[in-house]
């Protein structure tokens, strides 16, 4: 990664800097389903693994990421040539302690995500 500052301030260490943050390969297992309760209503539901790209050396506050567990659920409804859908998810970060340099110590994250969308088609 490598960071350019227009304007640098040596004295504030805001200066050109390159950055190799080593990230890895990473792997997710995720799977899902949806059950139709009637021919307008349908109600879906996921989970997914995702294990975390970034090495313990790069680790910092501004991407604290950790192996992770996700657990969604939606619903759907269909009307004519309409459909509305919304879901949930959760995302439970792994606590992750790590001692590199950057900034020391133990990475607590829990994410929420919520999403409602309308369409139609023609």
């Amino acid at each position: 990664m490598q960071l350019n500052v227009d304007q640098e301030v040596p004295a504030a260490g805001l200066v050109d800097t390159e950055t190799s943050l080593n990230w890895k390969d990473s792997w997710q297992i995720k799977f899902g389903a949806e059950f139709w309760m009637s021919e307008a209503v349908a109600l879906r539901a996921g989970y997914a693994f995702i294990n975390s790209p970034v090495p313990d050396q790069t680790l910092e506050p501004g991407n604290p990421d950790a192996d992770q567990h996700n657990i969604s659920i939606g619903a759907g409804y269909r009307a004519a040539s309409w459909w509305l859908d919304g879901f949930y998810d959760i995302a439970l970060f792994r606590d992750r302690s790590v001692q590199n340099g950057i900034l020391n110590g133990t990475y607590e994250n829990l994410s929420h995500y919520a999403g409602i969308s309308v369409g139609t088609s023609f």
